[in-house]
């Protein structure tokens, strides 16, 4: 019956569970040395890379996020999706030689070839810092759900989610990581169809009348060609400009230096099946965030027929009521007001699906860090603690889930805004100096650890400087462009290295070793 969360929901919610815990415990007697735990043997298939790269950036942030940025605004921000195989080929080409060819556990372990040690700590600790942060948006996010649908308290959503994750994440390893977030991955598009399929079951399957009520709202908008850089409400505007060259940034800063989504293709082995799984990433990408983005117009048109006139006054108290955004409530709404019992659990698995997969892959990757360019790093000058075992990594794992678990409680009462603009911050901010770092090393000859460094800091003074006088989507580069300026400037000053040191780690030289 629709309007009602029962038992038969309740129960594929917890089919869903425990095929996960299953499925992700099953690797843990399988791991016998931190490259099995942490990158699946150097041994992954490429297209299962692939689709657990898309599950780990689709957290519940993109699935609540992204139907309800087009349900309150308009087609201007889904136009980045189109520049994801531009952004495979350009961390192909930039940052996959490099990867192959050291082994790296970690993409910092570049910065410490290029540079020195206490620039990949200094990039390492940067990272943490953002995953944790992220991590902690998406648990928010999927607990804010839980708790519209079956009415838990959000901390206790937060503490389920993360206990449940972590267990399965310190025991199985990155295998478990891969291989659930594979099957996560079609639960989570199982989830897109049946909501959809109940829209267009309401409208007798017009997809042009859900169309045409979104175009009378405004909500069909897909370009803003606005080129006054000079006026200062341009660099809070969806423009082109911002959507494809400040977007097209904070992408290629992700996927190639954050660790996260790194690790993935990592875990392919070679080159050319790094390569593949990034573009058919991207590529898979396009269908499932375009359908995500559907939903929105979905919504809005089944929220806004006068049939439904009691759930959209329902919907809107919601949202007033809990002083939140609309952007954040309206699919958690749908889903316990109008899907019937079994289908609200599937698409509640779903969401789970989306959140355990980047909370995850994350946990995984912040152990990675923490493990290798910290303890084991430190530990190679001091030969008499020996190295890292097993025990201590899961250790560590679960040390990061308690601490991330704990952050997400933190969110609840922070009383965030819309949680895809707040991700998409987190990221931006972050990967900007990131990735400037990294841009430093490859293409100049100068840039130095101290340059790189002071660059970096210099790129987050910027970002937060600016944070309230540009849109979200510029906050990549914000950060990216003062780095690579004052990074190469302080570099300058100072004497060159030997150009037979560095050389070999700048795309000018990586072919020569």
């Amino acid at each position: 019956m629709p309007g009602s969360f029962g038992l038969s929901g309740y129960l594929v919610l917890a089919g869903y569970i425990l095929a996960t815990l299953g499925l992700g415990l099953s690797f843990a007697l399988k791991q016998k040395n931190l490259t099995g735990y942490f990158l699946a043997e150097r041994a992954a298939p490429w297209w299962a890379v692939g689709i657990s790269l898309l599950a780990c950036d689709l957290s519940a942030i993109s699935y609540i996020g992204t139907p309800g940025w087009t349900y309150r605004n308009d087609l201007r921000y889904p136009m980045s999706t189109f520049m994801m195989p531009i952004m495979a080929v350009i961390v192909a080409y930039l940052f996959v030689p490099f990867l192959a060819r050291i082994q790296a556990f970690t993409i910092y372990e570049y910065l410490e070839r290029r540079f020195d040690l206490k620039c990949r700590l200094f990039a390492s600790a940067v990272f943490s810092l953002q995953r944790a942060s992220h991590m902690s948006v998406a648990i928010y996010a999927i607990s804010l759900a839980l708790n519209q649908i079956v009415g838990w308290p959000v901390w206790g959503c937060v503490i389920i989610i993360g206990g449940l994750t972590t267990l399965y994440t310190v025991f199985g390893g990155m295998k478990a990581v891969l291989w659930t977030d594979v099957m996560q991955f079609f639960v989570l598009v199982g989830g897109i169809f049946a909501m959809a399929g109940v829209v267009l079951w309401h409208f007798s399957g017009d997809v042009l009348h859900i169309w045409n009520v979104a175009a009378e709202a405004g909500h069909t908008k897909l370009f803003s060609f606005d080129a006054n850089f000079l006026n200062p409400s341009f660099w809070k505007e969806l423009t082109v400009w911002g959507i494809f060259l400040g977007l097209l940034v904070s992408q290629v800063g992700a996927y190639g230096s954050d660790q996260v989504l790194v690790q993935r293709y990592i875990a392919a082995g070679s080159a050319r099946s790094m390569t593949n799984s990034l573009i058919f990433c991207s590529l898979i990408q396009i269908p499932v965030s375009l359908l995500l983005f559907f939903l929105g117009f979905a919504f809005f048109a089944f929220y806004h027929d006068p049939k439904n006139a009691t759930l959209l006054s329902s919907l809107n108290q919601l949202v007033t009521s809990s002083g939140g955004d609309v952007q954040n409530f309206v699919m958690p709404h749908f889903i316990r007001n109008v899907l019937p019992s079994s289908l609200a659990g599937l698409v509640f698995a779903s969401l789970f699906a989306a959140t355990m997969s980047v909370f995850s892959s994350g946990l995984n990757s912040l152990s990675t860090v923490t493990c290798v360019d910290f303890i084991q790093r430190l530990r190679e000058s001091r030969p008499a603690f020996g190295e890292l075992s097993l025990t201590t990594a899961r250790w560590v794992t679960f040390v990061w889930g308690v601490l991330v678990t704990l952050s997400a409680v933190a969110v609840h009462f922070a009383q965030m805004g819309s949680v895809v603009e707040v991700a998409a911050a987190v990221i931006g901010f972050f990967s900007g100096p990131l990735l400037g770092m990294f841009l430093l090393g490859m293409f100049s000859l100068r840039a130095n650890s101290t340059g790189a460094i002071l660059g970096a800091i210099a790129g987050f003074v910027v970002a937060f400087l600016l944070r309230n006088h540009v849109s979200f989507i510029w906050y990549a580069v914000t950060g990216c462009v003062p780095t690579i300026i004052v990074g190469y400037l302080i570099s300058y000053a100072a004497s060159p290295e030997p150009i037979q040191k560095v050389f070999s780690m700048t795309i000018w030289g990586r072919s020569k070793n």
